[in-house]
């Protein structure tokens, strides 16, 4: 074999050597590359609710710190993508559409509120994104999603607790309901009253208010209550504030 043949021989080796290493390092370095995971996160951030939206934040990003910590996250890294909805109905579903635009997230924890959830969960299902949800519990709207998933109880079942707790343990045979216009407040007053119902427990009065808006109506209820000889127990379903709205009033009577 002449010299001239095996240097072209040897230079094609070379070439085909470098050429693999070049690819086997270009392949490695795109495994080892960091890769981004974006979250979405809807919460009130603003508004009546901003403390509990503070609180879902802090909650989020002292796990993750905790998970970067003990070295869980691998080679990923979590970007969230933080969206205010105010716990507001509309806003929430105005939101959700851009998130299901947004095609670099992965999926959301949200919503703090019921009705934020009602509004926005349609939105998420058709564009096939799963949201996680650690304070929102309703009954109605998840039955059919199958991108929703909660870490909390939902509303049927505290409703039948709370009412299983009033005559089992507190041995209480009598009840009254103020309940909040909202999905939350109406669908835990019917699954309390519905259990009370079967247990024996008689439920004096009921009352309603719109939500976000006990002041306007607090005069009325008040005024009835006190015309009750025997009230026994009452529950409240209603969002936080208002609950203690009402709580207050009504112990200072």
């Amino acid at each position: 074999m002449g010299i001239k043949k095996k240097i072209l021989i040897l230079s094609a080796v070379i070439l085909l050597i470098s050429g693999a290493a070049a690819f086997l390092f270009i392949r490695q370095s795109e495994f080892l590359k960091k890769e981004t995971v974006f979250i979405a996160v809807t919460a009130p951030m603003s508004g009546a609710e901003k403390k509990r939206g503070e609180d879902m934040l802090k909650g989020i990003r002292l796990y993750l710190e905790s998970a970067k910590r003990l070295k869980q996250l691998g080679n990923r890294t979590i970007e969230l993508i933080i969206r205010d909805d105010m716990n507001n109905a509309d806003e929430a579903a105005r939101i959700a559409s851009e998130i299901v635009s947004d095609k670099r997230v992965l999926m959301v924890i949200g919503d703090f509120g019921s009705d934020t959830y009602a509004s926005a969960s349609p939105i998420y299902k058709k564009g096939g994104i799963p949201i996680v949800t650690a304070s929102c519990m309703t009954d109605d709207t998840q039955a059919d999603n199958e991108w929703y998933f909660s870490v909390v109880p939902d509303v049927a079942f505290q409703g039948r607790f709370i009412a299983n707790y009033v005559i089992g343990t507190l041995k209480n045979k009598s009840a009254c309901i103020i309940f909040e216009k909202s999905l939350y407040g109406t669908n835990l007053a019917q699954s309390f009253e519905e259990t009370a119902n079967r247990r024996g427990i008689v439920i004096g009065r009921k009352w309603s208010f719109e939500t976000g808006k006990y002041s306007a109506q607090s005069g009325q209820i008040a005024q009835d209550f006190t015309t009750l000889t025997e009230p026994g127990m009452v529950f409240v379903a209603a969002n936080g504030i208002e609950s203690a709205k009402i709580v207050s009033e009504l112990k200072s009577k």
